[in-house]
C-alpha cells in the first residue's frame, strides 16, 4: 500500500486513516462486524480522537462502516446489491481502462503483469479465495 506523495497531493491525516482502513478491509484483515473503537484507532495511528471521528464518519458515508447505538463503529457487511453494483461497474469500465493501459504500456509493465499472472496460477489451482481477492486488489 506504499505510496509516494508530493507536498500538494499528500493525504490529510483523516484521509490516510480512511485509506488504511479500506486497505485492511480489502486485504480481509478487518472483516464484516469488526468493532473499530476510537481508542484503538487513535493508538494505531497516533492521532487525536477528532481525526478518528472524521475518518469514521467518512467511512460511514461511503458505507464501509456503520455506527450502532452504544456499540460504536463496525465494518459493514456488504449486501448483495452493493456487490452486484460493484461488479457491474467494474465490468463496464474495465474494457475502457484496459484499452488505454495497453496503448500506453511499456515492456516493464508487461514483465510486471506476467509476474502477477504467475502468482495467480497457484491461487486458482488451490481455489484460495483469500489469496485471489488479495491478488485481484493488487492487480487493480
Amino acid at each position: 500500500m506504499a505510496r509516494i506523495y508530493g507536498v500538494k497531493d499528500a493525504p490529510t491525516i483523516d484521509e490516510a486513516i480512511v485509506e488504511a482502513i479500506i486497505y485492511d478491509v480489502m486485504q480481509q484483515h478487518l472483516g464484516p462486524g469488526t468493532h473499530l473503537s476510537e481508542k484503538s484507532v487513535c493508538d494505531r495511528f497516533g492521532v487525536s480522537r477528532m481525526n478518528v471521528k472524521r475518518a469514521l464518519l467518512t467511512l460511514s458515508n461511503i458505507e464501509v462502516v456503520e455506527f450502532q447505538a452504544n456499540k460504536g463503529a463496525r465494518i459493514r457487511q456488504p449486501n448483495l446489491q452493493q456487490a452486484m453494483t460493484l461488479f457491474e461497474t467494474r465490468r463496464a469500465i474495465e474494457p475502457i481502462i484496459i484499452k488505454n493501459v495497453v496503448a500506453q504500456r511499456s515492456d516493464a509493465d508487461m514483465v510486471t503483469l506476467d509476474a502477477h499472472a504467475v502468482l495467480e496460477a497457484p491461487a486458482f489451482s488451490n481455489n484460495d479465495r483469500q489469496q485471489l481477492i488479495r491478488l485481484s486488489g493488487e492487480f487493480h
